[in-house]
């Protein structure tokens, strides 16, 4: 992969997966044994406790987003 490719997947994932929430695409872009380590929050051991941790932060906080200005 390249480094346009990577930035091209990470972007699809904030942008369609996390803002606007659908997990579906998180589903298709992690493999089962994702592990998150925390960064000021709870680490998650698997894709299905990072899913759950996401729809716990997108019920707390529901109109979270990030945007990018550049890359």
């Amino acid at each position: 992969m390249t480094s346009n490719e990577a930035k091209d997947l990470v972007r699809y994932i904030m942008e369609e997966g996390f803002n606007k929430q659908d997990l579906s695409v998180v589903e298709r872009s992690f493999t089962d044994n994702y592990v998150r380590h925390g960064y000021g929050g709870p680490s998650a051991n698997s894709l299905a406790e990072h899913i759950e941790s996401l729809k716990g932060y997108h019920s707390a906080f529901t109109n979270a987003g990030s945007k990018f200005s550049k890359w």
